[in-house]
């Protein structure tokens, strides 16, 4: 089967914002969790198992090239669905949301929760046949932190290691903080107690690569994709195709797919034609076309709503004036009305978000309600803010 990291099981409809930009909002509101829509089904046609008399095969679109080769540079979320299946990390989401180890199979972390050492698993292959080792996970992560790779995600994700802003401002060559101890275990210090920390560890700054293949600077070819996951790249076509082909020597054992063909289309409604004369076995929609598929006598049934770990907010900047005091911000929360947004807007799909953590994610609590949509309370915080007039309050940057 195909990998898929749980926060991507589909392609982001919305695009998080970089963790950079949180560091001005000192309160926001959830307004929706999102959804993912798909039909799926085993349509008879181009790809129906009889092409070329291949079987097993498993194609379906994506709406851009994509961006970026490299598991160190990657930021979408469609260019991350591919790259992860041809790229892995030490640990990862399961079918529970839980943390797991992958690459690692188990680790321990001091009293301190400063040092946490890892466990490789021995017999794992990278692509090129060789045997993955520590000396390959060091590489990786030293690689992603280095300058000349130009990754956009490090500095948010790895930032925590000992050694890492020496790295990253080219004083020093590699993390001081990442130590091999052997060929199947590594050590890594990082600077403060932090619980979450290993999950960072799932992103795709810290899968590995093959050191004897990839190199310091950012990967733009297929030859170099070289990483330890289900499936190798046979081709890459711009605005045609991404081509992926089954690694029998997966450490998990071999696909049950031989390939996955990724086509590159651009047009919803392309992308939905092609479901419909079986060219592609499943597809995800945009929002604007569950109504034809809900009056579609046989697409009907076939279409699927997702749920996925994911919200909709509006966060304050407190560099404007007017969000630095409380009662405006809670002002603005309490007149948005998220039924209406979300039936009008949405056509009923996502769910309401009283809190900032969506369901499946430690720490949601189904019981909290937050603010209420109520405009008089919200009309009357203003006026205690000293704005009577909401009309008064000067255009801000929300």
């Amino acid at each position: 089967h195909a990998r898929s990291e749980p926060q991507n099981k589909s392609p982001d409809l919305t695009r998080r914002g970089d963790s950079n930009q949180h560091r001005d909002m000192r309160l926001c509101f959830a307004l929706a969790m999102l959804c993912a829509l798909t039909i799926t089904g085993c349509s008879k046609g181009k790809y129906n198992g009889a092409k070329d008399g291949e079987d097993h095969v498993l194609v379906y679109p994506m709406p851009n090239n994509p961006t970026k080769l490299d598991p160190a540079t990657v930021e979408d979320g469609d260019t991350l669905e591919v790259l992860t299946q041809v790229f892995e990390g030490l640990v990862e989401y399961n079918e529970h949301n839980e943390l797991v180890g992958n690459l690692a199979e188990r680790w321990e972390v001091s009293d301190d929760g400063l040092i946490y050492t890892f466990h490789l698993k021995k017999g794992v292959k990278l692509h090129s046949g060789r045997e993955m080792t520590a000396e390959d996970v060091k590489f990786s992560w030293d690689r992603a932190a280095t300058p000349s790779v130009l990754s956009p995600t490090a500095e948010g994700y790895m930032a925590d290691i000992v050694g890492f802003d020496e790295c990253w401002s080219g004083q020093a060559k590699g993390l001081s903080g990442v130590e091999v101890v052997d060929p199947y275990t590594i050590r890594v210090r990082i600077k403060e107690p932090k619980a979450y920390w290993p999950m960072y560890l799932q992103y795709a700054c810290y899968f590995v690569v093959d050191k004897d293949v990839v190199g310091m600077e950012p990967i733009q070819s297929a030859e170099r994709m070289i990483g330890t996951g289900p499936f190798t790249v046979e081709q890459i076509v711009a605005d045609q195709q991404v081509v992926l082909r089954r690694f029998d020597d997966y450490h998990k054992g071999a696909p049950k797919l031989k390939k996955i063909v990724r086509l590159i289309v651009q047009d919803p409604n392309t992308r939905r034609s092609l479901y419909e004369s079986g060219q592609v076995h499943w597809v995800q929609l945009e929002r604007q076309d569950k109504q034809y598929v809900d009056q579609h006598p046989e697409f009907k049934n076939q279409m699927h709503i997702v749920d996925r770990p994911a919200i909709w907010y509006l966060g304050f900047s407190l560099k404007e004036p007017v969000f630095r005091d409380a009662r405006v911000r809670k002002a603005f929360a309490m007149a948005i009305n998220k039924d209406r947004i979300i039936n009008d807007g949405f056509d009923g799909i996502n769910q309401r978000a009283d809190g900032i953590i969506p369901p499946g994610i430690p720490g949601h609590n189904p019981d909290f309600r937050g603010l209420p949509y109520d405009p008089a309370a919200a009309k009357r915080l203003l006026a205690e803010a000293g704005y009577s007039n909401p009309k008064t309050i000067a255009r801000a940057a929300i």
